[in-house]
C-alpha cells in the first residue's frame, strides 16, 4: 500500500506541471505506422518512469526493484484502461483479446511491449509517467585454430577452463544434445512472438510467446545436412548453436581427426531463444523491389524479446553463475553511443547486469561500416566486438568505429551445427557473430581463473594485453584479445595495476605516424601511483627495439606518483621503418608484472610532399583524404597567403582540361583549413595563383579560391591546417561562371574538313525559342558554327565527351528560326566496310549529312536528362579513310594503396588501312579520382620511349603497339571498372568491352589483397573452345599474391548473360598431383586464405549445355577473386564458344 500511495503522490505532482503532448511521445515507422493509421492494432514498446529517489539500486535490491516496477505497471494500465486490458497471462497463452494487450512485460526495467491501436496509444501517452511509445524493428542474426590464436589453451593448462560459470547466449536457440553442449545446459528460456499484425510466429517449443523449461531454448528447425535437396528448416536457425559452441563448447573430434572446442570449454550454457519466424517476404527481404518470395520464412528478433531475454538473465545471474551474455544480432547504424531514447531500457538492463558481474558482449555488425556499428552494439556499457581473420586482418565485412571495444577471430570459424539424424556436425561460418562468442567465452574463462575479478578489470585486462590490429579502412587501432596475457595480468592484481600500485590508463598504446619520422607517432604517458603505506621499487621494460621509454625504474614513496613516457622509434619499425610492428611494455614490482600492448604503423601519407602530389583528373574532380600525420617541407610557403605557417600540408595536382574559371574548395572538411594553388616545378620555387584561409573569416572555416585556369597547365593544390591543424579533407574542383559558347550568338567558330574542338556545358542554359535537340528539350546547350569547306558528306561526333550527349545541326540566322539538318542522341554504326572508322564511347552522339560549300552550319550539343560536362566535338569527311583501333588490357584487375600505382598492359591493333597518327592511351571519360600515365613498350613489354609520349601506329595486326600504364587512385573506393581507349589524331578507339579493354581497380588506406591472375586456354588464342553442346573443355589459371593477406573466394560465371553453361573450379598443385588433378572436388566457388608472395594454380571446367556462338564481346566467362566484403582483388576472363572454325 505504501508503494502505491507513493506512486500516486508522484503522479499527482507530475500532473500539476502538465504532461507532454501525446504526439511527441509516440513514434511509429514503416508498416506499423500504416497499420495504425488504418485503425489496426500494432506491436509497440512502452517505456514509463519511476521516481529516481524510489528506485532501489545495486545487486541486492533486485527483488524490491521488481516489486516497484510491477506496481507502477499495474497502476499505469488501470489508470489508462481500467480493467479492459489484456494481461500478460493471456498473451503468453496466445489468448485472443479485443483491446490493448500487454505481450512482453519486463521485471527489472520499467518497460513493456503492448499491442494497441493508435487511439489506445494516445490514451496511454496522456499519462505523465509514460516516457515514450515506439514501434520496434526486428533484428537479424549476424552471420580450434581461433582458440589457440586468442591464447585459451594456456589458461586451460593452468587449470581453468570456465567451469562453474555459464555463458548466456541470446540467439536462435542452441542444440542441447550436440556433443559440444550436451549435459551443460543449466538454463533454457524462449521469448518469441506470435503476432498476426506482424506476420510473425513464435518459435517457442510450446507454441506460446514465452517458455522457461528444459527444452525452451532449443534451436529452431534447421536443414538436415544429409538431405541437401530438401529444405526442412528456417534460414538462420543454426546460428545460435554455432555461437554457443564457440563460446563454451566441449571438445568435438571431427572425422578428419581435428578437434574443436570453445574458448571456455568447461563453462555451462544458458540458452535463450529470442528469435521469431516471419512469414511475409516483405519482412524477410526489406530491400527487395519486389521482395523475393523465396526469402520467407526467415527469423528475426524483436528488441522487446531481447530485453525480455536480458531481463531473464539478470533475474537468474546469481543462481546460474552467468559470467557473460552473448548477443550476435543487431541492425541499423549508429555513429555515436545510443544510450537514451528507445535504447534506455536495454541500457539499464546492461548496466544492471554489469553491476551483477555479467558482461554483455554484442557484435558490431557486418555492414562494412567504417564510422559506426549496429544497434544495440552502440550501447556504451556493452562490450562491442569486431572480427578479424586468423591472419590478424580486420575482416572487410566488420563494422568499425571508436565504439568497437575488442576484436576477435570471426572468419571461417568452425563450430557446431545442430545435430540432425543423430549425427553431430560442424560447419565454418564468418561474421562478427562468430567473433563475439570468443569474447563472451573469454569473460567466462577469466572469471573461472580469477573469480574475484570485476567485469571492468577483465575488460581492462583484455584491452591492455590484446594484440593491436590496425584497420586500414579508417586507421583505427583495436586490440584482438589474448586471454593468456589477460589472465597473467589479472593474476598480478587486476587489469589496472600491480597490487596496491595503480597504473593508468589501463589500455595499450597504439600509434600511427610517418615512415622515419618518430615525432609523428606522438607518445603515451602512464602514471604509477603507490596506494600503500610503504615505498615500492618498480621497473619497466619493452620487448621490441622500436619502443622507447624515458626511464627504466624508480622508487615510489607511500602515496606518491611517477610517470613513464612511451615513444616510438619510427626507424626501427618492421620493413626498415615503413611497416607495422607490435610489442609490449612490462611494468614489474618484484615477481609481479602488468603489461600494456604497444602497436605502431608507419602510415605513409602518399601526398605529404610536393613531389608526391596526388593527381586529380577530369573536368570537375573531387576527392577525400586526410592530413593526419602530415608536416611541412623545408622551403614550403605559407598557404593562407599571409603569416600563418600552418604545418600539416598535403598536396594534389590537376591538369586543366580546358581554359575556364575554376573554383576549388575544402567545404566539408572537419578542421580549419587553409588552401593554396600554385604553378611551378619544386616546393621552393612556386608561383602562387590563389590562396585562402576562411570562406568567411572566423565563421566558415573551410577554404575556397577562384581563378582563371589555362588549358594544359598543371596546378598544384596544397591543403594545410590553420596553426597546423589536421583532419579529414574534402576537396572539390568546379567550374565557375558563365560558359563562353552558351548562346547561339556566342558560338565557337570551327573550320576545316576534319578536326576537333572542346568546351564544356557546366552552368550552360537554354535560350528562349531554342528547339529541342534530338527530341530532348533544350536545357544546358552550347553552340559551334562550322562553314563547309566543300560540298559532300561529313560526320560529326561527341566521342570523348564525359557525359551522355545529344547533338543537332541546323541552318538559319536566329535561335528561334532554325531548320534542322540532322540530329542524334546515341550513335549508331561507327563505320562501313569501305571506310572503317573509330567506334564510340557510351553516350556519345554521331550524325552525318550532306554539306554545301560555304554554308554555315550551327551545331548544338546538350545533355541527356540535364547532364553536363566536358564536350569533345570531332568531325571529318566520310570519304576520308581512318584508322580502326582495337584494344586489349591485361591483367583485368588490381588493388593498391591510395597514392600508389596500379600497373597493367594495353595492346593496340590498327585494323584500318591507314596509319594512326600521334596515338596515345587514356581512361575513358568518367568519374575517376586519381591520375593516369602511360609509356610505350617493346615486343618484350620493356618500357621504351618517354612517358606520356604519343606514337604513330601502322595498319595491320603485325604492327600492334604495346603500352604499359599506371593508374594512381587519390581516394579509397571499393572497386571501379574503368574503360581504357586509344586516341589518335583521326579518332578514338573501340568502345569499351567489359573484360577486353576494361580494368577493375580498388584502393585502400593500407596495402590490400592484390592478386595477379593469368589465364591460359588450350588454343592459346583467348578463346575457350568447346567442341559442341553436351561437351566440355578446361582452362588453367596461374595466380600470384603481391599485396596483403586474407580470405579470397574464387568464382566463375558468365557475367549474367545466361549462356548454356555449367561452370566449376578447383585448385591444383603440381607438387601434389603432377598430372594437374584437382586437390578437391570441383565446386561453383572456392574459398582459401591468400598470403603475400604465394603462387597458386587453378583449373576452370566449362560444360556446354547448348550452342554458344563466336561473339567475344558478349560470350565470355569471368573468373573473379573476391575478398570477404565482395571486392574483386584479382580477375581474368575468356571468350567462350562452341562453333570454333
Amino acid at each position: 500500500m505504501f508503494v502505491r500511495a507513493l506512486l500516486s503522490a508522484f503522479i499527482l505532482s507530475f500532473l500539476s506541471v502538465g504532461a507532454w503532448a501525446q504526439s511527441e511521445k509516440i513514434s511509429l515507422e514503416g508498416r506499423n505506422a500504416e497499420r495504425a493509421a488504418a485503425g489496426g492494432r500494432v506491436r509497440v514498446v512502452v517505456d514509463y518512469a519511476i521516481p529516481a529517489q524510489d528506485m532501489p539500486v545495486g545487486a541486492k535490491a533486485l527483488a524490491a526493484r521488481r516489486d516497484l516496477i510491477a506496481a507502477q505497471r499495474d497502476d499505469l494500465l488501470e489508470r489508462a484502461f481500467g480493467k479492459n486490458v489484456g494481461r500478460y497471462e493471456q498473451a503468453r497463452k496466445l489468448t485472443t483479446f479485443d483491446g490493448p494487450q500487454v505481450v512482453r512485460p519486463l521485471d527489472n526495467v520499467p518497460s513493456m511491449a503492448m499491442v494497441m491501436t493508435r487511439e489506445e496509444m494516445e490514451k496511454l501517452a496522456a499519462d505523465p509517467s509514460v516516457l515514450r511509445i515506439f514501434s520496434e524493428k526486428p533484428m537479424r542474426v549476424m552471420l580450434d585454430v581461433s582458440t589457440v590464436l586468442v591464447g585459451a589453451p594456456v589458461v586451460w593448462s593452468a587449470g581453468s577452463d570456465g567451469a562453474d560459470f555459464a555463458v548466456a547466449v541470446l540467439d536462435t536457440g542452441s542444440d542441447h544434445e550436440h556433443i559440444m553442449t550436451t549435459g551443460k545446459v543449466v538454463g533454457s528460456a524462449c521469448f518469441s512472438t506470435t503476432d498476426a499484425t506482424q506476420n510473425s510466429v513464435s518459435l517457442c517449443p510450446n507454441n506460446t510467446n514465452i517458455q522457461i523449461s528444459a527444452p525452451a531454448g532449443k534451436n529452431c528447425p534447421v536443414d538436415d545436412l544429409a538431405t541437401t535437396d530438401i529444405t526442412e528448416g528456417v534460414d538462420g536457425c543454426n546460428h545460435g548453436t554455432h555461437v554457443a559452441s564457440t563460446a563454451m563448447g566441449s571438445a568435438f573430434t571431427l572425422s578428419s581427426g581435428r578437434t574443436i572446442q570453445g574458448v571456455a570449454r568447461g563453462a555451462n550454457l544458458v540458452a535463450v531463444q529470442v528469435f521469431t519466424k516471419f512469414t511475409d517476404p516483405a519482412d524477410c527481404d526489406e530491400d527487395g523491389t519486389p521482395p523475393d518470395p523465396a526469402s520467407a520464412p526467415c527469423v528475426a528478433s524483436f528488441p522487446s524479446d531481447q530485453r525480455a531475454g536480458l531481463d531473464y538473465v539478470l533475474s537468474n545471474a546469481s543462481l546460474l553463475k552467468i559470467a557473460s551474455v552473448n548477443m550476435s544480432l543487431g541492425g541499423g547504424k549508429s555513429t555515436a553511443a545510443c544510450d537514451t531514447g528507445q535504447n534506455a531500457a536495454m541500457k539499464s538492463l546492461i548496466d544492471q547486469l554489469r553491476t551483477a558481474g555479467v558482461a554483455t558482449v554484442i557484435a558490431s555488425g557486418n555492414e562494412s561500416f567504417t564510422d559506426g556499428v549496429s544497434n544495440p552494439g552502440c550501447i556504451s556499457s556493452a562490450v562491442t566486438v569486431g572480427a578479424t581473420s586468423k591472419q590478424d586482418v580486420v575482416a572487410g565485412f566488420s563494422n568499425s568505429s571508436p565504439l568497437v571495444d575488442l576484436l576477435a577471430p570471426g572468419v571461417s570459424i568452425l563450430a557446431a551445427y545442430p545435430k540432425t539424424g543423430g549425427i553431430n556436425y560442424a560447419v565454418p561460418l564468418s561474421g562478427t557473430s562468430m567473433a563475439t562468442p570468443h569474447v563472451a567465452g573469454a569473460f567466462a574463462l577469466l572469471r573461472s581463473a580469477h573469480p574475484t575479478a570485476t567485469i571492468q578489470e577483465i575488460e581492462d585486462a583484455l584491452k591492455a594485453t590484446g594484440k593491436p590490429i590496425l584497420d586500414g579502412r579508417n586507421l583505427l587501432y583495436k586490440p584482438r584479445i589474448r586471454v593468456d596475457l589477460a589472465s597473467a595480468l589479472l593474476a598480478n592484481g587486476g587489469g589496472a595495476g600491480i597490487g596496491e600500485v595503480a597504473i593508468a590508463p589501463a589500455e595499450g598504446y597504439f600509434s600511427i605516424g610517418e615512415p622515419g619520422k618518430s615525432a609523428t607517432f606522438g607518445n603515451k604517458t602512464y602514471t604509477l601511483t603507490n596506494n600503500s603505506s610503504a615505498s615500492i621499487n618498480w621497473t619497466v621494460s619493452a620487448d621490441k627495439s622500436f619502443i622507447l621509454l624515458n626511464k627504466a625504474s624508480g622508487t615510489l614513496a607511500a602515496g606518491a606518483s611517477d610517470t613513464v613516457i612511451v615513444t616510438i622509434d619510427g626507424n626501427a619499425l618492421a620493413g626498415g621503418g615503413s611497416g607495422s610492428d607490435d610489442g609490449a611494455v612490462t611494468f614489474a614490482i618484484g615477481p609481479d608484472t602488468a603489461v600494456r600492448s604497444v602497436g605502431a604503423t608507419a602510415n605513409f601519407l602518399a601526398n605529404n610532399d610536393f613531389a608526391d602530389a596526388l593527381p586529380l583528373s577530369g573536368l570537375q574532380p573531387s576527392t577525400s583524404g586526410s592530413s593526419l600525420g602530415a608536416d611541412k617541407e623545408i622551403g614550403e610557403p605559407n598557404h593562407e597567403g599571409g603569416t600563418n605557417a600552418g604545418g600539416a600540408s598535403v598536396w594534389y595536382k590537376w591538369t586543366a582540361p580546358l581554359s575556364s574559371t575554376v573554383q576549388i574548395s575544402t567545404v566539408g572538411s572537419d578542421f580549419d583549413t587553409v588552401l593554396g594553388v600554385y604553378t611551378g616545378t619544386s616546393v621552393s620555387a612556386l608561383t602562387a595563383i590563389a590562396n585562402n584561409d576562411d570562406v568567411e573569416l572566423g565563421v566558415i572555416l573551410d577554404s575556397k579560391v577562384t581563378f582563371p585556369a589555362v588549358k594544359g597547365t598543371i596546378y598544384y593544390i596544397a591543403v594545410d591546417g590553420f596553426n597546423g591543424a589536421s583532419g579529414n579533407i574534402q576537396l572539390a574542383i568546379g567550374l565557375s561562371g558563365a560558359v563562353g559558347n552558351d548562346t547561339f550568338a556566342s558560338a565557337i567558330s570551327i573550320s576545316g574538313a576534319s578536326g576537333s574542338a572542346d568546351s564544356h556545358s557546366v552552368n550552360a542554359t537554354a535560350e528562349t525559342g531554342e528547339p529541342a535537340h534530338a527530341g530532348t528539350t533544350a536545357a544546358n546547350s552550347i553552340w559551334f558554327d562550322w562553314t563547309a569547306p566543300s560540298s559532300g558528306d561529313f560526320a560529326f561526333n561527341t566521342d570523348g565527351s564525359d557525359f551522355d550527349t545529344v547533338m543537332a545541326v541546323y541552318t538559319g540566322s536566329a535561335v528561334g528560326a532554325l531548320t534542322e539538318v540532322a540530329s542524334n542522341d546515341n550513335q549508331g554504326v561507327s563505320g562501313t566496310a569501305s571506310n572503317a572508322g573509330p567506334a564510340f564511347t557510351s553516350g556519345a552522339s554521331q550524325l552525318s549529312f550532306t554539306a554545301t560549300l560555304g554554308t554555315v552550319y550551327h551545331i548544338a550539343v546538350d545533355g541527356k536528362s540535364g547532364a553536363t560536362g566536358l564536350v569533345n566535338l570531332g568531325w571529318a569527311s566520310t570519304s576520308t579513310a581512318l584508322p580502326n583501333l582495337l584494344t586489349a588490357v591485361l591483367p583485368y584487375a588490381r588493388s593498391v594503396k591510395v597514392g600508389t600505382q596500379a600497373t597493367a598492359f594495353m595492346t593496340v591493333f590498327n585494323l584500318g588501312t591507314v596509319q594512326g597518327n600521334n596515338c596515345s592511351i587514356s581512361l575513358s571519360p568518367g568519374a575517376f579520382e586519381g591520375g593516369f600515365t602511360y609509356q610505350t613498350t617493346d615486343v618484350n613489354n620493356v618500357a621504351s620511349g618517354s612517358p606520356d609520349t604519343p606514337i604513330n601506329i601502322l595498319p595491320g595486326v603485325e604492327n600492334k603497339q604495346n603500352f604499359v600504364f599506371a593508374i594512381s587512385p587519390s581516394t579509397v573506393f571499393s572497386q571501379q571498372e574503368l574503360g581504357l581507349q586509344a586516341n589518335c589524331d583521326e579518332g578514338t578507339s573501340s568502345n569499351v568491352i567489359i573484360g577486353v579493354n576494361s580494368f577493375i581497380l580498388s584502393s585502400a588506406e593500407s596495402i590490400p589483397l592484390d592478386m595477379i591472375v593469368v589465364g591460359l586456354t588450350g588454343s592459346n588464342d583467348g578463346f575457350l573452345s568447346i567442341p559442341g553442346a553436351g561437351q566440355a573443355n578446361v582452362a588453367t589459371l596461374a595466380t600470384s599474391s603481391i599485396g596483403g593477406g586474407g580470405i579470397l573466394t574464387l568464382s566463375v560465371d558468365d557475367n549474367g548473360k545466361g549462356l548454356p553453361l555449367i561452370l566449376f573450379v578447383c585448385e591444383t598443385d603440381l607438387a601434389v598431383h603432377s598430372d594437374g588433378a584437382c586437390l578437391a572436388t570441383p565446386v561453383g566457388s572456392y574459398q582459401f586464405n591468400s598470403a603475400n608472395g604465394e603462387n597458386r594454380t587453378f583449373t576452370v571446367f566449362a560444360n556446354a549445355t547448348g550452342d554458344i556462338p563466336t561473339d567475344p564481346a558478349n560470350t565470355r566467362i569471368f573468373i573473379r577473386f573476391k575478398d570477404a566484403n565482395g571486392v574483386v582483388r584479382g580477375a581474368t576472363n575468356f571468350a567462350i564458344r562452341t562453333d570454333a572454325p
